[in-house]
């Protein structure tokens, strides 16, 4: 008896297809991601710009205290008191010169590491 593949097919037959015809679309989709424009490199340089400069804002705003402590414990000769007032005095110019520094760094650094793959 022939099986029309219009009407019905076995079962193995079926998911034959199936997983046959989603490999296809996978290979069209990876091809297709493949292949960059101008356009893409420019959105990646500006997500990268913009994680960055988060990134920076955040690490900065974490560890300056940190910082301040240990630079005053450097500070401190023969046992003198740590103050722990105003941990946070002087944040606002350390985040003006960390923001564009990380902005720059991993906006540049991430399509220069995808270009580089390519390659």
């Amino acid at each position: 008896m022939a099986i029309n593949s219009k009407t019905e097919l076995p079962e193995d037959r079926l998911n034959f297809k199936v997983l046959n015809s989603h490999h296809k679309s996978k290979k069209a989709a990876t091809s297709i991601s493949k292949q960059q424009s101008p356009f893409d490199l420019l959105r990646i340089l500006y997500e990268g710009a913009v994680a960055g400069a988060a990134a920076g804002v955040v690490v900065e705003a974490a560890l300056y205290p940190i910082d301040t402590i240990k630079t005053r414990l450097q500070a401190v000769r023969g046992g003198g008191q740590i103050i722990l007032k105003g941990l946070y005095s002087g944040l606002a110019g350390n985040l003006a010169g960390v923001l564009p520094a990380s902005a720059l760094f991993i906006g540049v650094y991430e399509p220069a590491k995808i270009k580089l793959l390519d390659i």
